[in-house]
């Protein structure tokens, strides 16, 4: 105790890391991702790793369609979650990703923890093609990426053991308002039921004015783990 408030113990610092998933993190790079619009200098290695593997992605299927963003561009939808605090200790799901988000996500939680303990942070990804499934899963074992694939054809429902699990969802969806609404309501049903609205949404329609590139997120009615541990590491 002290006369202008309390300070955790290393004890309690110790306990507040191992549980919310934060054992292990590169804190200077944590809190400079945080806190600057400019990040490319700081994960250069990442874009370079991106660049490599962008090219040997399949071929873009326009009967379901497939386009291609930049190493860039999935990057900075990385780093938009950890900046909107829906990365580290979450659950996250990839409706659709031929962008390689989830790529890029496991590529940053390796950054933010060098030592490579991490584990409380899991990427699922649903597709109907299975020539970008298993591109993802060749890279994650390759690389031990915290990431699981799994084919499904989104106009079925989600199974039930995938209902209500996750924290936050990405997805890039057709460029029609039916193609919008189908991504968005599967992304939508995997949400833990204390959210039921979508942390993150990335999408590319100019829909219901949500503009290409741009991210809509609405915040959850609970207190966010990942600002109440920065503010600890600010005591």
């Amino acid at each position: 105790m002290q006369d202008r408030g309390v300070r955790c113990t290393d004890e309690a610092s110790q306990r507040i890391e191992q549980e919310w998933g934060y054992a292990g993190l590169d804190r200077r790079l944590h809190q400079a991702l945080l806190q600057e619009s400019e990040w490319t200098d700081a994960l250069k290695d990442i874009l370079a790793i991106l660049e490599a593997l962008f090219p040997l992605r399949p071929q873009v299927n326009v009967q379901i369609d497939q386009s291609k963003c930049t190493p860039e561009t999935s990057l900075r939808r990385a780093v938009l979650c950890l900046k909107q605090h829906a990365l580290i200790g979450k659950r996250i799901l990839c409706v659709g990703d031929d962008d390689l988000v989830s790529v890029s996500i496991g590529l940053l939680l390796q950054r933010l923890f060098p030592t490579g303990q991490h584990g409380a942070t899991r990427v699922d990804v649903l597709d109907i093609d299975e020539r970008f499934l298993q591109f993802i899963g060749d890279v994650s074992k390759e690389r031990k990426l915290p990431i699981v694939c799994r084919q499904m054809d989104l106009r079925d429902p989600l199974p039930e053991s995938l209902q209500g699990q996750y924290d936050c969802f990405f997805t890039d969806p057709p460029y029609t308002l039916q193609g919008m609404s189908l991504f968005v309501s599967r992304g939508i049903s995997a949400l833990k039921k204390r959210k039921r609205v979508a942390d993150i949404l990335v999408l590319r329609a100019q829909v219901a004015g949500v503009h290409a590139g741009h991210a809509a997120r609405i915040r959850p009615h609970e207190p966010d783990r990942q600002r109440q541990f920065s503010e600890i590491q600010r005591l």
